[in-house]
C-alpha cells in the first residue's frame, strides 16, 4: 500500500481529490487488477483507469506493489465525464462490488474492504506533500453532482462524504484518548423521523463502515426507514 521510501511522496502532489468508485460487479465476482485492466481496455482505455483497487478480501492493489493499476502519480481514467482536468487531479480508488445479481446498485462491500479503504486514504493523506485539509474525499456520484455532469451513476453506491467524515471523527477520538461507543448508548438504535446513517454515526461515535458491517440488511445507506433497529455494537 503505497511506497514509503520518500516522505512526502511528490507523486501525489498533482491530486487534490480522492474519488471513491465501485467496479459495478456483483459480490460473487472477486475481480483483481488484471480483470479490471481488461475491462477498461475493452472500453478503449490504455489500461486500468484506477490508481488503486480493493478486492473483496480487503487487499489493496496498486502499482507500487507491481499490480496493473494506473501508476501512482499518473493521470487516471475514471472521472472523464465530469469535465476537463478532473482525471489529472483526482486519485481514483475502486472497491470490487457495488451491484446485485440483477445489476442494480447495492452496498455490498465487505467490512474488510471498508477498513482498507479508510487505511489507504489516511496513508494517502500522510504521504501527501500538502496538508490533509486541502484534500477532498468524495464518491464518484458526488463529483458528478458537483460538476453537473451529463452521466448519471450511483457509484460508489453509498454516501462517501459522511462516511469519510465519520472516519476522520473516529481517528480524532482515538488520538484524543476517546473513541468507541459511549457506555450509556444502547446497543441498538431505533430510527426516528429525520435520522440519517451519517447522523447516527456521529451521535453514536461509531464509524459508518462498522454500522454497515453490523447491519448487512441495510442495502442502501441513504435509505433507512423509521422504526428500523440498527445495531451499534
Amino acid at each position: 500500500m503505497f511506497s514509503q521510501s520518500q516522505l512526502p511522496d511528490q507523486r501525489l502532489a498533482r491530486y487534490d481529490h480522492v474519488i471513491i468508485h465501485v467496479t459495478a460487479t456483483p459480490p460473487n465476482r472477486n475481480l483483481d487488477d488484471k480483470d479490471v485492466d481488461a475491462m477498461h481496455r475493452q472500453r478503449g482505455f490504455s489500461g486500468c483507469g484506477y490508481n488503486a483497487l480493493i478486492k473483496r478480501d480487503g487487499s489493496w492493489l496498486d502499482s507500487d506493489d507491481g499490480f496493473v493499476t494506473r501508476p501512482i502519480g499518473r493521470q487516471g481514467a475514471h472521472v472523464g465525464g465530469c469535465g476537463p482536468g478532473w482525471n489529472g487531479r483526482s486519485f481514483g480508488v475502486s472497491l470490487v462490488g457495488g451491484v446485485d445479481k440483477d445489476n442494480r446498485p447495492e452496498f455490498n462491500m465487505t467490512a474488510e474492504q471498508m477498513t482498507t479503504l479508510a487505511r489507504g486514504i489516511f496513508m494517502f493523506m500522510e504521504l501527501h506533500p500538502k496538508d490533509a485539509s486541502e484534500i477532498t474525499v468524495m464518491g464518484h456520484r458526488d463529483l458528478i453532482k458537483q460538476t453537473n455532469a451529463a452521466v448519471k451513476k450511483a457509484c460508489p453506491c453509498f454516501d462517501a462524504i459522511p462516511w469519510w467524515e465519520s472516519q476522520v471523527l473516529d481517528e480524532d477520538l482515538i488520538a484524543g484518548g476517546g473513541g468507541g461507543t459511549p457506555v450509556d448508548l444502547p446497543p441498538v438504535w431505533t430510527v426516528k423521523t429525520g435520522d440519517t446513517l451519517s447522523g447516527i454515526s456521529r451521535s453514536a461515535g461509531v464509524p459508518i463502515a462498522t454500522i454497515l458491517a453490523l447491519n448487512p440488511a441495510i442495502s442502501d445507506p441513504d435509505k433507512i426507514k423509521k422504526g428500523m433497529d440498527i445495531r451499534l455494537a
